[in-house]
């Protein structure tokens, strides 16, 4: 689930995106993040059970895709899109 943004909201001043992933039973293998279709680099906060992405502060105005694409060590996986405005 998203921290910061819901479905259709607005990215704001906030510079950086943050996910909670977590799987109780085997844990979490990898996890991918897309913007706009290109991948972007997530970075990973254990202790937290957070993803995060740092904004370019260069992304443009406008509506941008947000994909997350996180796996368990038992190869089940899970993808969430979400559009937003900057």
């Amino acid at each position: 689930r998203s921290l910061d943004l819901e479905d259709g909201g607005r990215l704001g001043k906030r510079s950086t995106i943050r996910f909670v992933i977590d799987d109780d039973l085997s844990g979490i293998s990898k996890y991918n993040g897309y913007l706009n279709g290109r991948w972007v680099l997530f970075a990973y906060d254990a202790k937290r059970k957070q993803i995060y992405h740092e904004v370019d502060p260069r992304l443009s105005s406008g509506e941008h895709v947000l994909a997350i694409e996180v796996e368990d060590r038992k190869g089940n996986s899970a993808r969430r899109e979400l559009t937003f405005r900057k």
